[in-house]
């Protein structure tokens, strides 16, 4: 599963020292990360990682320093969801195909970038199946859908955002935060208190005072609009085991951060982990 660094951190030996001469790994570096090591007599830990892009470096840096992207979690309740080759292959033929829509010239008014995603499941006949999506709720371009199908994929269509359309590994239903939740959240985490409960993202109020404060920036996507969320959600309404997973941004325009692995959402970083879970 790839990871990114988290800032600027020193390269290091397997015995959590700096190598000679001195390097850094730069912070956004996406990495493979390899084994786990305790050091400094077991009160400090370090990750070997691998770089995924040029220049290839190997080494160790500090485990704190590195996390998981693509909208995947590290480990919930033993699940571990992993991106491999496969899934990484089918996302950029999928890229490849929704090129082929021609959005800004032949649709406009389309999203026109966005997160797409591939997830590799087994169904209970032990046969491989394949989910694509893309991020959204709305303006979603014409053609996505047969763009999936084309690559032997199963599109994974918007998922109303409520109770009852959300569910965890059990098949449990689970209510989605909802936006004053996350506004009293970020109010709470910046002032110290959860502040009044008609708070909105652009009128806030000072817990202690009740006066007015700045807008508060959005915390994530609207909750079932995510790729990931939307393919694990197909997943398990179809009793199918989520095997491997891999997301990256779609830019119709091929700028700086097409095919390009973006770190998760909020949203994701919330509502997947209570989608891997089991409750009975």
């Amino acid at each position: 599963m790839p990871y990114k660094i988290r800032y600027d951190t020193p390269l290091l030996t397997n015995v959590g020292a700096e190598v000679i001469p001195e390097r850094e790994v730069a912070a956004e570096t996406l990495v493979e990360r390899g084994q786990l090591a305790l050091v400094d007599n077991g009160h400090k830990k370090i990750a070997e990682i691998t770089t995924l892009t040029d220049p290839v470096v190997k080494g160790w840096v500090l485990e704190k320093a590195i996390y998981p992207i693509y909208g995947q979690t590290d480990k919930v309740e033993g699940l571990v969801i992993k991106g491999n080759q496969e899934t990484k292959d089918l996302c950029q033929r999928f890229a490849k195909q929704l090129d082929e829509l021609d959005l800004p010239n032949a649709q406009p008014t389309a999203l026109q970038h966005f997160m797409i995603g591939a997830l590799q499941c087994e169904n209970l006949d032990g046969k491989k199946v394949f989910y694509l999506a893309i991020s959204g709720s709305w303006g979603l371009p014409t053609g996505w859908e047969e763009a999936a199908k084309r690559i032997g994929g199963v599109p994974a269509p918007i998922l109303p955002n409520g109770k009852d359309h959300l569910r965890n590994l059990s098949g449990d239903t689970f209510t989605p935060v909802r936006s004053g939740s996350r506004v009293q959240a970020s109010i709470h985490a910046t002032y110290g208190g959860p502040g009044r409960t008609d708070q909105s993202w652009d009128h806030p109020y000072d817990p202690a005072t009740g006066e007015d404060l700045g807008k508060v920036d959005r915390s994530g996507t609207q909750p079932g609009a995510c790729a990931a969320q939307k393919m694990i959600q197909l997943a398990i309404k179809n009793t199918d085991t989520v095997r491997f997973m891999w997301e990256q941004w779609y830019d119709a325009n091929h700028g700086v951060n097409h095919n390009v692995a973006m770190e998760s959402c909020p949203t994701c970083k919330v509502t997947l982990t209570r989608m891997l879970k089991r409750t009975k």
